[in-house]
């Protein structure tokens, strides 16, 4: 907008010019005909006439050339002016041009300084994100490590006769028969149940919110697991063994007492930890063995009494 301003008013002065030179061409011209024509002056006029009339008319027209001198003199001075305004108008805008380009010179500048401040400030984010990766995965090894150390000291000891350890965990020669009344299924026979596959428990899937039932009569603790079993989970430990219930949400309190038959748990109706299927449900022995530990208990359990 500025610029189309100034085009505008440099166009203005070159006319202003041409018709400023225009009239002092004219002007010299008259200056040096009026010269050499060696125009008499008014007294001149005056003392040379013969007859008032002859000099009325003369004078007359000694008034009229210098009043045409004065027109142009005037149209000459007035020509001068408009070109010195526009010529102020031209430095004040081009000073206004230069003001801008220097403001906008300075907000360049600020920008790239920003710019340079968030990349580094990014940087500074991914190293400390980084670092937090890595502790992270520091602590899991330590995890590992002091889980690993807990299942070992939880391992019987060889027997003194050298015999070699059963390969299945020991719940499943624990467990044998239990007498009627004391264990129940854990799912209501209301609830549809579909029985999966097997790994540190027995999966399968039921209707997402129905209950889960106690397997028998005991207390319950509630475990946390976010990327495994889930955020929540009951534990149960009864008289004839301690089950988990994988992937299921608590409906009782750490440290509860349960009776066999009372519902202690339901389905999730989303996911819950690392499960795929609302209504999914893992139940095996506590504390989980191997991926071959629900083997072990899965005929067992699939043969508890429904009710």
């Amino acid at each position: 907008m500025k610029q189309a301003e100034l085009r505008r008013a440099r166009a203005r002065l070159a006319r202003l010019r041409t018709r400023f030179h225009a009239a002092l061409k004219v002007l010299k011209q008259r200056l040096v005909a009026t010269y050499e024509s060696n125009q008499p002056d008014v007294l001149t006029v005056i003392l040379d006439s013969n007859g008032f009339n002859q000099l009325s008319s003369r004078y007359e027209y000694l008034q009229a050339i210098q009043g045409q001198d004065t027109a142009i003199v005037t149209k000459v001075r007035r020509l001068r002016n408009q070109t010195r305004d526009t010529v102020n108008r031209i430095h004040a805008a081009t000073e206004r041009l230069a003001a801008k380009r220097d403001e906008l010179a300075r907000t360049q500048n600020q920008l790239r300084r920003r710019e340079s401040e968030l990349a580094a400030a990014h940087d500074r984010k991914q190293r400390v994100l980084s670092r937090l990766r890595s502790n992270g995965q520091q602590l899991q090894s330590e995890i590992s490590d002091i889980q690993g150390r807990i299942a070992a000291a939880q391992t019987p000891p060889p027997s003194p006769s050298g015999a070699t350890a059963p390969t299945a965990p020991p719940f499943a020669s624990q467990l044998g028969p239990v007498p009627a009344g004391q264990a129940i299924s854990p799912f209501p026979a209301s609830s549809p149940v579909t029985w999966g596959r097997t790994d540190q428990g027995v999966d399968g899937t039921t209707t997402p919110g129905s209950p889960l039932l106690a397997i028998g009569s005991g207390t319950v603790t509630i475990g946390h697991d976010p990327g495994g079993f889930g955020a929540s989970y009951p534990i149960i430990h009864t008289s004839f063994g301690d089950f988990y219930y994988g992937h299921c949400v608590p409906t009782v309190a750490d440290g509860a007492s349960v009776s066999i038959g009372q519902p202690i748990a339901t389905a999730h109706f989303g996911t819950w930890g690392n499960s795929t299927t609302p209504g999914g449900f893992e139940i095996g022995a506590w504390p989980p063995g191997d991926v071959t530990a629900g083997a072990a208990i899965r005929s067992w359990l699939i043969g508890l009494p429904r009710r």
